[in-house]
């Protein structure tokens, strides 16, 4: 979720360093394990009464692109339950072409899934590139040991 106050410029000169912190995930997709799977078949109210019907599969694709999202590796169980719930209320109602279910779905998907990168961006997460997880300042005259590491691994 958006973090109250001004959203974080890139050219932003203060004297004081930010009390809020960035989150930093790896740049790498979450490849489980995922506590919760989306259901075939969902239940919907007609005025003729309740009829079950299969999700559209481009409400399985949504999901399938939602849950390997970087940042899903820091989704508690509550969190699983309401991406499911989304995909399952909300994006298969959009695919059926409900405009309002197009809308909440935008909102949930900028609000708290932070699919877009604006909305990571406004809420302060950045993924961080692998090559770059672990920056070392080493000082000016000093042989990084990196190059070293890396070629005795490679070696090895």
């Amino acid at each position: 979720m958006a973090l109250p106050g001004r959203a974080p410029s890139e050219k932003s000169v203060n004297r004081n360093p930010s009390r809020v912190e960035t989150r930093e995930f790896l740049d790498v997709p979450f490849e489980g394990p995922w506590p919760l799977e989306l259901p075939v078949y969902r239940t919907i109210v007609t005025k003729d009464g309740q009829v079950t019907v299969p999700l559209q599969d481009a409400t399985f694709r949504w999901f399938e692109e939602v849950k390997r999202l970087p940042h899903a590796v820091a989704w508690d169980e509550a969190m699983w339950g309401f991406v499911v719930d989304t995909a399952v209320n909300v994006v298969d109602s959009a695919n059926c072409g409900i405009a309002s279910a197009m809308t909440e779905q935008r909102q949930r998907e900028a609000g708290e899934i932070l699919k877009t990168a604006e909305s990571r961006f406004k809420s302060r997460m950045v993924y961080v590139p692998v090559e770059q997880s672990s920056p070392v300042d080493v000082p000016a005259g000093v042989t990084d040991i990196g190059t070293r590491r890396r070629r005795l691994l490679d070696n090895a």
